[in-house]
């Protein structure tokens, strides 16, 4: 794009990449959604914005919100880079940690570090995260509704909404 050269196409970047174009499809719709990338009716890909005024504030952007992964462990990523992690049992004990996050510049892997810990319901409390800041961590989008962290799938959980029907 710099030099002037020809688009990518999503089949040429995915072949280049060496990824199965239906993920790379999904990962340039996420892109688009959120006005970073534009394409073409001839399959090609473009920057929607100026390739220096991208940064990271779009995949902030893009992670916020509630995720979980198989092993009943929740994170969530909230505004102003306030990141909240949690396990509950079946007995409601809840072991919560909260503290930042932020997305390193040169990488994009994800820094977090938990500042308070705090366990709610009957004891024993659960063990769960630690006060503390964490090696950075990988992460690969899939989808609006799903990433990779440092190998760990985790998908978005859609709010509950209460109307008629609703239990």
């Amino acid at each position: 794009f710099l030099d002037g050269g020809p688009r990518w196409t999503i089949n040429g970047l995915a072949e280049r990449l060496d990824v199965p174009g239906s993920i790379l499809d999904d990962v340039v719709s996420a892109l688009q959604v959120h006005g970073l990338v534009l394409d073409a009716e001839d399959d090609s890909v473009a920057p929607a914005r100026d390739l220096g005024a991208l940064h990271l504030a779009a995949l902030t952007d893009l992670m916020i919100g509630s995720w979980a992964n198989d092993a009943d462990r929740y994170i969530g990523f909230r505004p102003d880079n306030v990141y909240q992690e949690w396990t509950m049992d079946r007995n409601d004990r809840l072991t919560l940690g909260s503290g930042r996050y932020r997305f390193d510049r040169a990488t994009g892997a994800l820094q977090v570090t938990i500042e308070r810990v705090e366990s709610k319901g009957p004891p024993p409390a659960l063990p769960g995260p630690t006060v503390g800041a964490r090696d950075p961590v990988p992460v690969r989008v899939k989808s609006r509704n799903e990433f990779m962290l440092g190998g760990v799938a985790w998908t978005r959980q859609l709010r509950l909404e209460r109307g008629p029907g609703a239990s």
